[in-house]
């Protein structure tokens, strides 16, 4: 290595990139990223799954031998193809609407007793309320949204 050149940190070890055609509906993790999932790794690449994403969508997240681990939002266009949302009862997947409104009005419920009128703070912080790619602030009677995702 060149003197002036550092190191840069751990490398991603390299993996069979994904193959097939997509599954709407559905994302299916490789065996290395369903130890992450199960570990509580929110963010995953293309190459975690074992079929590439198609579109930015809602979809219902399984393991590598096909059991179900939760919902998660994809998106084609990032680097990271797969954004954990969490688990959600029954099978089959939330429509948009029925997914932002249970999802927002837990984060806000959450927050509900330490907030004044007047008062600052974040009511919805991104996967940490199983919203990834939402944040959201309020100032007083004013709402800030930050979006950084394809599905939101």
């Amino acid at each position: 290595m060149r003197p002036d050149k550092r190191p840069r940190g751990p490398r991603r070890p390299e993996s069979t990139p994904p193959s097939g055609p997509p599954t709407p509906g559905l994302a299916q993790l490789n065996e290395r990223a369903t130890s992450l999932w199960r570990r509580g790794q929110a963010w995953f690449y293309a190459d975690d799954l074992m079929r590439p994403v198609h579109a930015a969508e809602l979809v219902r997240v399984v393991d590598a031998e096909g059991r179900p681990c939760g919902l998660a939002v994809t998106s084609p266009a990032s680097k990271l193809a797969l954004r954990a949302c969490g688990p959600w009862d029954g099978e089959a997947i939330p429509d948009r609407e029925a997914f932002f409104a249970t999802r927002l009005a837990a984060a806000i419920e959450r927050r509900a007793g330490m907030l004044g009128p007047r008062d600052g703070a974040r009511l919805v912080h991104g996967e940490a309320d199983d919203l990834p790619g939402l944040v959201v602030d309020r100032y007083g009677s004013v709402l800030v949204l930050q979006v950084t995702s394809q599905f939101v």
